[in-house]
């Protein structure tokens, strides 16, 4: 009996990543989709909700840097164990590698608040 291996994070993120083409305001239905894409490959998988920017990002996208001070920034990225995946951090650093992988504990110093995503729709409802 053959076993199939199961992709990597690393080749999950990739390929996500590849599908990427606009950053800015993306981040929630980029990480729903390699949250999903992981989690077929059977991983372990959570979009988390992060605000307030801590890390400043003065080449951020230019409607970001409009809109107001980071304090009022809100982005989303996919937690898998004690890593995180962001597949839109180019709108707030345009030089990140793509995906950006960074330790679990490295995204926690970046942002003042963060926490499990939520779908209020979905809640209002059941």
């Amino acid at each position: 009996m053959t076993q199939t291996a199961r992709p990597t994070i690393e080749a999950v993120a990739a390929a996500q990543a590849a599908k990427v083409k606009i950053a800015f305001n993306r981040c929630i239905p980029e990480s729903e989709s390699l949250a999903e894409a992981l989690r077929e490959a059977g991983h372990e998988a959570t979009v988390m909700r992060c605000s307030h920017l801590l890390t400043r990002a003065p080449k951020a996208d230019a409607r970001w840097l409009k809109l107001n001070s980071q304090i009022y920034w809100t982005h989303y990225v996919v937690r898998v164990g004690d890593r995180a995946i962001d597949l839109t951090r180019r709108q707030f650093f345009p030089d990140a590698p793509q995906p950006f992988i960074q330790d679990w504990d490295d995204l926690l110093a970046e942002w003042d608040d963060v926490t499990e995503r939520r779908n209020w729709a979905k809640e209002l409802y059941l």
